[in-house]
């Protein structure tokens, strides 16, 4: 699927190549299906204590800009506008813009490490184009199955792309042994780190923690220079208290979701707000809460790419509380949960 999709733009990898500098940073490039975003954010916050570290994630809530960073500030608007000027008469897609800019503002700065997330599999995304230092995977489940594959053998081999010979590659899911090995002659797989009060709750965290305190070690980071690093950990959209009885969280698959509710265990009167993409698993994810006794209000997005429409949550689902109001219940801890998308509008109305 994904090498039909790059000839189809009649864009060939060399041309992505010759687009990227020469000379780069230290790298590290993080796949899987839940927790990218984290793990990057836990690299960053404890790596830029001693070093100036950029970083490439996606997608963004609130702002493009999010995406790219150096030391946790965004790029600007002006440098991303005359960047993508730059290279608007290319043949590239959004994603491959951004890639570019991110890697030429990186060296242009003088980073010393940058932080790159894969944005979709890992074998034929455009991040894998270049060498990395060290390789880091995530959990493997069921996600993007169209793209990737509907097993979690197939999603396996996909992330398991970015292992590659003298690119020391860690991992945390099993599944990925015989893939990973196929593709690395350093690879190594870890058990999660519990020593750790990290800043989001979940036992996958410790899991993706693992990942990063590898690296931690291997550049020397002290114990006690992690705990002070990670007082300064910051990302937008994950278990994030807005308001006294507000959580946003972009849970918007089976695995996801089932951490949410692991984590709000303990906590009375959850109200629960979602709206997930077609391609996800609704039904599943709609049990999994609704057998824990959560209130539910579905919202559909006909307006977006991929958005549910009602009519296909009620074919999905049957009878079910469809709304479009987004106000928060008085008395009631309130989640909103789901796709990126979603907790975007959510987080626009909540702010004003």
């Amino acid at each position: 699927m994904f090498e039909e999709l790059f000839n189809r733009k009649n864009i060939r990898r060399n041309d992505i190549r010759n687009l990227l500098p020469k000379k780069l940073p230290l790298l590290i490039h993080v796949a899987g299906t839940n927790g990218k975003g984290s793990t990057c954010s836990y690299l960053e916050c404890v790596l830029m204590q001693k070093y100036k570290v950029g970083k490439f994630t996606s997608p963004h809530l609130l702002d493009v800009s999010e995406r790219i960073t150096i030391d946790q500030i965004p790029i600007t608007h002006e440098k991303l506008k005359n960047d993508y000027d730059k290279l608007k008469h290319l043949d590239l897609g959004f994603f491959d813009f951004l890639f570019v800019i991110a890697l030429n503002y990186f060296v242009e700065n003088n980073v010393d490490i940058a932080i790159i997330e894969v944005g979709i599999g890992g074998r034929f995304d455009v991040t894998n184009e270049i060498m990395y230092n060290y390789a880091l995977i995530t959990n493997v489940s069921l996600d993007h199955t169209q793209m990737l594959g509907d097993t979690r053998e197939k999603i396996a081999w996909q992330k398991a792309g970015i292992a590659k010979n003298n690119t020391k590659t860690f991992y945390t899911d099993s599944i990925l042994k015989s893939f990973v090995e196929k593709e690395s002659n350093d690879t190594k797989f870890l058990k999660p780190v519990t020593k750790f009060t990290l800043p989001l709750k979940g036992d996958f965290q410790q899991k993706n923690f693992a990942l990063c305190y590898e690296v931690f070690k291997l550049l020397n980071f002290s114990d006690n220079k992690i705990r002070q690093g990670l007082k300064n950990f910051k990302i937008i959209g994950r278990q994030q208290k807005i308001q006294e009885n507000i959580l946003v969280d972009v849970s918007h698959n089976v695995d996801s979701i089932k951490a949410l509710i692991h984590n709000l265990k303990g906590i009375k009167n959850v109200n629960i707000f979602l709206s997930v993409l077609q391609d996800k698993d609704l039904k599943t994810i709609y049990t999994l809460l609704k057998n824990v006794g959560y209130p539910i209000s579905i919202f559909a997005m006909p307006d977006i790419k991929r958005g549910r429409t009602k009519e296909n949550i009620l074919e999905t689902l049957g009878d079910v509380n469809i709304s479009d109001n987004l106000t928060p219940k008085k008395d009631m801890f309130n989640v909103y949960c789901g796709s990126f998308y979603f907790i975007q509008k959510v987080m626009e109305k909540l702010n004003k």
